[in-house]
């Protein structure tokens, strides 16, 4: 029965003295007739059989094997049962002609269409995603130009920048398709030995970890309590807090508003000099002819403090 074929192995030709190994890559799987996911798998299926045309000849009675070997389920298996019977005269056209006219649903152009357009490079590689893009636009049947734009627009950028600078854009899609894989293939083999190097040059040995962190150390800032200096902080202090005598603040420390925990300095008052009068009747320079310039200068200031208080007493 067809249900126990593999579904990763193409058969052995009857006669034949050799057998081919399919590398099972994006294999799409299994398709149980159902119209919703007909587009989605018929594009998976053809993708996979041109990633593995090295070991499936293109549209050969093997590359038929293939694909009906993956119909299942109450309409498509019968289908392939019967087309199985065939044997070599059930050619890949005819194939192609049945599935699709049986499976497809009216609106494929434009469901390839939106696939097509929302078809993003990212980080696949660049070989699926030429792959997938092939098989999308042969259904979508628009012209070159149009899929050209849909192209460079989801490409990765700095594949598609340096085929520009190269001179290497052409308006035929599969030779611009061919320039896309080389350059590529040539990115992501750099970019896998780059990054196995810096990898390796980024990497330290453990045990210098370790012995970095030994130098440093790695025990945190003990807490410090101002009112006893214990590890611990202040709100969990078993010892009752030194309350401030002027403020009456439970803290361990005057707040600033209070004078008691303020160092007040007070000004030293200058030393007030003796006042210095004249005797009466005699000349008042006499007494300042061997006075330095302070002495004259507090003489004649004390002189004038007398004579106004002279003053406020007569009047």
């Amino acid at each position: 029965m067809l249900e126990n074929a593999p579904a990763a192995a193409a058969p052995t030709p009857s006669g034949g003295g050799y057998s081919k190994k399919i590398e099972v890559f994006n294999d799409p799987g299994e398709y149980d007739g159902s119209k919703a996911k007909f587009e989605e798998w018929w594009a998976k299926m053809r993708a996979w059989l041109k990633l593995n045309e090295h070991a499936i000849a293109p549209e050969s009675h093997e590359a038929v094997l293939a694909v009906l070997s993956r119909l299942k389920g109450a309409k498509a298996g019968p289908f392939a049962q019967t087309r199985i019977t065939k044997g070599t005269a059930y050619t890949w056209a005819t194939l192609v002609s049945d599935v699709e006219g049986l499976f497809r649903t009216t609106n494929q152009v434009d469901w390839a269409r939106s696939q097509l357009r929302s078809l993003v490079q990212g980080k696949m590689s660049t070989d699926d995603y030429i792959v997938k893009y092939e098989a999308l636009y042969q259904q979508a049947a628009i012209d070159e130009s149009h899929a050209i734009s849909i192209l460079e627009t989801n490409t990765r950028r700095s594949i598609i920048a340096q085929i520009f600078r190269e001179d290497k854009r052409s308006p035929v899609l599969f030779t611009y398709l061919k320039e896309i894989r080389r350059v590529g293939a040539a990115q992501e083999a750099l970019d896998f030995v780059m990054g196995s190097s810096f990898r390796k040059v980024a990497s330290r040995d453990p045990d210098a970890m370790q012995i970095d962190a030994a130098q440093r150390g790695s025990s945190p800032k003990k807490m410090s309590c101002y009112n006893c200096g214990g590890d611990h902080g202040v709100k969990n202090c078993p010892k009752p807090r030194i309350q401030c005598p002027s403020c009456k603040w439970l803290g361990g420390k005057h707040k600033k508003e209070c004078a008691g925990g303020r160092n007040v300095r007070v000004a030293e008052q200058p030393q007030e000099q003796p006042r210095r009068e004249a005797p009466r009747g005699q000349d008042p320079f006499a007494a300042i002819r061997h006075m330095n310039y302070d002495e004259m200068r507090a003489y004649f200031w004390d002189m004038k403090d007398v004579h106004d208080k002279g003053k406020g007493r007569a009047a």
